[in-house]
C-alpha cells in the first residue's frame, strides 16, 4: 500500500497522496515497535523516548494528512484539529517520562482522544458548511470511526488481542481512506468538468448577451422604414468625425438634403406612397456614395443628411448635384416625380467653429435653397455674401 501510493504521488503530483504515504509508513513504525515489543514480551527501547517519538511523527503526519485531505472550509475546525494536536503532543511528553509499563495504554488513550477530537472537528464542518455532506468527509469519519470503535472494544473486551484487532482496523482504515482519495480525486475531475461546463455556459450566455446587445445598438441606431441610420446615428457619427478631422486636420463635409412637397404627395397619395417615396430617396442618396466613408442617414421626416470625410468644397457639390440628379430621375407607378433640395458646405474643422455651428450653416443653405425654388444645390459659402462673420474654417 506504501508503494502503491508513493507510486501515485509521483504520478499525479498530488501533496495529499505523498503525505498519505508518510501516514502508513509512520504507521508501519508504530505498529511495527508494539509487534516487536509484544513479540518479545519485554520492551525494545531502554526508555519510552523513541516510542514517543515514532508517536509524535504520526500524529503530526496525520494533522497534515487531514488537512489536506478534507481542505477543511472553517477555521474553527482546524483550530480544533490543532488543539487535539496540542494534546497529543503533551501526551507524547508524557509518554516519554513514563514508566515502561504503561506506555501502551498512554498510547492507546492518546491516539483516541486526538482521533475523536479529529471526527468532532470533520463532522462539525461538514454540518456548518452548507449542510452538505462531502463524500470524502463521510468516507473518512465512517473508517476512523470504526477504527476507534475496534480498538476501544477490543481494549475492554479482549485485550489478549488488542494488536491484532488495532492492526487489522488500521489497515481496513487505511484501505478506506485510500478509496476515498481515489475518490477525492475522481470527484474533483467531476467537478472540475462541472465547472468548466458551467464556465463555457455562461461564456455562451454572455456571447449571446453581446450579439443581442450589439443587435439592439445597431436597431437603435437605424431608420425603422429606409434601413439606414437614424437621427441618433448621425449624432453620434458626427461628434466622432468632427473630432477626427479636428485631431488630424481633415475636411469633412455635409448634406441636407430635404424632399420638396412631400406633405402633397402624404396628402394625396396616402402614407404609404409616401413612405415607398422615403425609401427610394435613400436608396438613391446611397448609390450616389461611394466610399466607405460616406454615410447617408434620415435626419428626420423626409429629411436626410449625407457626411462626407476628406472631401473639398468641389467635391461636395459635385455628389449633391448627382443626388440631386438621381433622386429627379426616379419614376413611381402612381406617375409623379419628386425633386430634393440640397444644402452643403465642406471646412476643415477650427477651434473658433463648433461642430453645432457648421450643422446650422448647411441647415442655412438648405433653407436658402428651398427659398429660391426648391430643386437645387446651394453651399454655406454662398448662403449671404455679406455675412461679416464667416468662420475661417470653411472652404470656399
Amino acid at each position: 500500500m506504501l508503494i502503491y501510493n508513493l507510486v501515485v504521488a509521483c504520478f499525479v503530483r498530488d501533496t495529499v497522496y505523498l503525505w498519505y504515504s508518510l501516514l502508513i509508513f509512520s504507521s508501519i513504525m508504530v505498529y511495527g515497535w508494539w509487534g516487536v515489543d509484544q513479540a518479545l514480551a519485554t520492551s525494545v527501547f531502554t526508555d519510552n523516548t523513541e516510542v514517543a517519538v515514532f508517536a509524535a511523527i504520526f500524529l503530526t503526519v496525520k494533522q497534515r494528512f487531514l488537512e489536506w485531505y478534507l481542505n477543511l472550509e472553517k477555521p474553527i475546525a482546524s483550530k480544533v484539529i490543532s488543539v487535539g494536536y496540542a494534546l497529543g503532543v503533551v501526551m507524547m511528553v508524557m509518554i516519554a517520562v513514563s514508566p515502561p509499563a504503561d506506555t501502551l495504554a498512554f498510547l492507546l488513550w492518546t491516539c483516541l482522544a486526538v482521533l475523536l477530537i479529529d471526527l468532532g472537528a470533520v463532522a462539525a464542518n461538514e454540518l456548518v458548511t452548507d449542510g452538505e455532506w462531502r463524500t470524502v468527509a463521510l468516507v473518512y469519519i465512517g473508517c476512523v470511526g470504526t477504527f476507534a470503535a475496534f480498538k476501544m472494544l477490543a481494549f475492554f473486551y479482549a485485550p489478549e488481542r488488542l494488536l491484532l484487532a488495532s492492526l487489522l482496523a488500521w489497515l481496513l482504515c487505511l484501505a478506506a481512506l485510500t478509496v476515498g482519495m481515489g475518490l477525492k480525486m475522481e470527484l474533483g475531475g467531476v467537478i472540475e468538468r462541472s465547472w468548466s461546463q458551467k464556465y463555457y455556459k455562461v461564456r455562451s450566455q454572455l456571447e449571446d448577451m453581446l450579439r443581442q446587445n450589439t443587435r439592439l445598438r445597431r436597431e437603435s441606431h437605424t431608420d425603422g422604414l429606409t434601413k439606414i441610420g437614424n437621427r441618433a446615428h448621425f449624432e453620434l457619427s458626427y461628434r466622432v468625425e468632427w473630432d477626427r478631422a479636428f485631431r488630424e486636420r481633415l475636411s469633412i463635409a455635409l448634406l441636407l438634403v430635404d424632399i420638396d412637397h412631400f406633405k402633397r404627395i402624404n396628402d394625396r397619395y396616402g402614407h404609404v406612397v409616401g413612405d415607398e417615396c422615403l425609401v427610394a430617396v435613400a436608396l438613391a442618396i446611397r448609390g450616389c456614395l461611394h466610399r466607405a466613408s460616406d454615410r447617408v442617414m434620415r435626419y428626420g421626416g423626409e429629411e436626410f443628411v449625407v457626411i462626407l470625410g476628406g472631401s473639398s468644397s468641389e467635391g461636395v457639390e459635385l455628389i449633391g448635384d448627382r443626388i440631386r440628379a438621381a433622386v429627379k430621375s426616379l419614376e413611381f407607378p402612381e406617375g409623379f416625380r419628386i425633386t430634393v433640395s440640397v444644402g452643403g458646405a465642406s471646412i476643415v474643422p477650427r477651434a473658433d467653429v463648433t461642430g453645432q455651428e457648421f450643422l446650422e450653416m448647411v441647415d442655412q443653405a438648405l433653407y436658402r435653397a428651398k427659398n429660391e425654388g426648391r430643386d437645387r444645390l446651394v453651399m454655406a459659402g454662398a448662403v449671404d455674401q455679406a455675412w461679416d462673420n464667416k468662420p475661417t474654417g470653411v472652404l470656399y
